[in-house]
């Protein structure tokens, strides 16, 4: 009976891990940026990113950043000389 508790709790386990949610071409990330306070939801497209659609390329230096990460965690990117720092708020 030990081994059927044990088997049921690694099951548990990988559904836990295997649902969690990581960034991806995609992915609809909404992110704060820590500099401005401000937060912004953006979609993780292969090519031709535009801002004012809320679309970011995968080659951009943020979505370089958080592609792979999951919510909550925190990661920094650079653009040109500027450092930025964001938290990754809810991923669809």
């Amino acid at each position: 009976m030990h081994s059927t508790l044990s088997s049921k709790q690694d099951n548990k386990k990988q559904a836990e891990n295997s649902a969690k949610k990581v960034v991806k071409i995609g992915s609809k990330v909404k992110i704060h940026f820590f500099g401005s306070g401000r937060e912004d939801t953006y979609e993780i497209v292969p090519y031709g990113g535009n801002l004012q659609n809320h679309t970011i390329s995968m080659q951009s230096p943020l979505a370089c950043a958080i592609l792979g990460k999951e919510e909550s965690d925190e990661v920094s990117f650079s653009v040109g000389n500027n450092q930025n720092k964001v938290k990754i708020l809810k991923i669809d």
